[in-house]
């Protein structure tokens, strides 16, 4: 029962536990594997979100604890990519590899439960690119979101 009003409580409601970054550019363009840009803080009370508008965006954590973390790109160019997030700059997980196409929008997403200490970093970023290509970013279509699930 414990964990299950734990749960509610993360995905129902607002705490300073949960940060989400967002990039609003109209495009950008991703050549090979590496972090993305996030220029805006959409929801961050602890004030974590750091290095905002530069491939360095990252969420810093405050305490030692179990992460839940994701993020979501939207592509509109031909070219296969898979996500990636990264703690404390190394790739620890990717998502499925989808294949983009000019002409309609594709979306890809990555989840994963992360271990983090205090001071350890994750960003978002492209683990696979099959090219050169444009991606759309914007509020909804690039995000990087992280709830902490339990201290340890």
């Amino acid at each position: 029962m414990t964990d299950a009003l734990t749960l509610d409580l993360f995905a129902n409601q607002r705490n300073t536990w949960y940060a989400r970054m967002s990039n609003h550019a109209t495009a950008q363009t991703v050549s090979a594997p590496g972090t993305l840009i996030y220029d805006t803080a959409d929801y961050d009370p602890l004030g974590r979100c750091g290095l905002l508008g530069g491939t360095g965006a990252s969420y810093n954590a405050p305490v030692n604890g179990l992460y839940l973390c994701g993020m979501t790109f939207g592509v509109t160019t031909d070219l296969d990519l898979s996500l990636a997030l990264y703690l404390s700059g190394t790739q620890i997980s990717h998502g499925t590899e989808i294949t983009g196409s000019a002409t309609h929008y594709t979306t890809s997403t990555v989840i994963d439960l992360v271990p983090m200490n205090a001071g350890q970093y994750i960003q978002g970023g492209i683990a696979y690119i099959s090219s050169s290509g444009s991606a759309i970013l914007g509020e909804y279509e690039n995000y990087l979101w992280v709830v902490l699930l339990r201290e340890f």
